[in-house]
């Protein structure tokens, strides 16, 4: 009777660990798959995804005019997760600056705003505010701080949210 009750116990320590190690199998299981379907739908956005940069035409001296076009597949917005990464020389000193983004209005030193969104052929958006849709091209204002110099010349890097950028250099006449 004593060896029964002891098998009895070991059979339910034996199923209680069996049943724990297989839900925790088919729990990790399904992390993994989550995150291959998540990483698939990223590849997705980071594959239509395609920025160009133009950059400012005659470019004399303060705020900067750069235009974005985007000749991905897919249609980009959330120009808050943009990242802008200029690099220049002013008085002959390396500058690197990370430029914040504002709403509206004229940027301060150091910070960028969206200007307008057109469609190519210069007549602003009508469909879809606020996005940039394939073929259409955003005009940003860029305020440097320290400002560029006659004969400076600068280098500005553009990142969307999936990671693309696209970079343009151009020189202070």
């Amino acid at each position: 009777m004593e060896t029964a009750i002891v098998s009895l116990v070991c059979v339910a320590i034996l199923l209680i660990g069996t049943v724990t190690t297989v839900m925790t199998s088919f729990n990790a299981a399904n992390k993994v798959s989550d995150s291959l379907k998540q990483w698939e739908k990223q590849s997705g956005v980071i594959n239509g995804t395609g920025i160009s940069l133009l950059p400012p035409a005659n470019y004399h001296s303060g705020d900067v005019q750069l235009t974005v076009v985007n000749d991905g597949k897919i249609p980009l917005n959330d120009f808050n997760k943009w990242d802008i990464i200029v690099q220049w020389q002013s008085n002959g000193a390396d500058q690197v600056g990370y430029l914040s983004r504002i709403e509206s209005g004229l940027p301060a030193g150091n910070q960028w705003v969206v200007q307008g969104i057109y469609m190519s052929d210069g007549t602003p958006e009508v469909i879809e505010p606020n996005t940039l849709n394939v073929s259409e091209k955003m005009e940003i204002i860029i305020n440097l701080s320290p400002i560029l110099h006659r004969n400076d010349v600068a280098m500005i890097t553009v990142s969307s949210p999936g990671g693309v950028t696209a970079q343009t250099m151009f020189k202070c006449n």
